[in-house]
């Protein structure tokens, strides 16, 4: 009886384990298909910018980490933008994110905008031989200022509201416009 038990308990695993690999690896595809369509439908001078930058996790492991990003502008006001972070390991937690967030840009100045965002996140953890992703939400805001027409320096915060792992994240980064 209790070999019975143990054999359903690891069929249970692996049915677990091959359904998340399936989940991440659909969701790597539509970030994928979303990123291959704002390059075909970003044609003007611009519209496009991609940068990366450093962001820091401020929760339980406060985690330094890198980030890449890309941007479209939808319209004047309006802007898309998919991301990628990975965090450094620290107390043997890794994490990652990326995220699909709308902003709408403030005009200040001819050089200076701000920007509250919202979005989606995916955000994975693993700790030793075990390890999650789950979705959730962004809030938060930015400035960015155009250091020339083509590069800007900007920062951010955003609260990523993800069950069992809710976090502030902070970054700062360079952009290119093309």
């Amino acid at each position: 009886m209790q070999k019975l038990f143990l054999n359903h308990c690891l069929e249970t695993q692996k049915t677990y384990l091959i359904m998340k690999a399936l989940i991440t690896r659909r969701m790597t595809l539509l970030m994928s298909m979303v990123l291959v369509t704002l390059l075909a439908f970003g044609q003007q001078k611009g519209d496009m910018a991609i940068g990366g930058g450093l962001v820091y996790g401020l929760d339980d492991y406060n985690n330094l980490g890198i980030t890449g990003k890309f941007q479209w502008n939808i319209t004047d006001g309006f802007r898309l933008e998919p991301s990628a972070s990975y965090y450094l390991e620290k107390d043997f937690v890794e994490m990652w994110d990326m995220n699909v967030n709308l902003h709408y840009i403030f005009k200040l100045t001819e050089k200076f905008n701000l920007y509250p965002l919202g979005g989606i996140t995916l955000l994975g953890v693993s700790i030793g031989n075990f390890s999650d992703e789950k979705f959730g939400a962004n809030l938060g805001g930015g400035a960015e200022f155009k250091i020339t027409d083509c590069f800007s320096i900007g920062a951010e915060i955003k609260y990523q509201f993800v069950s069992d792992v809710d976090r502030a994240v902070f970054g700062v980064g360079v952009t290119y416009r093309f």
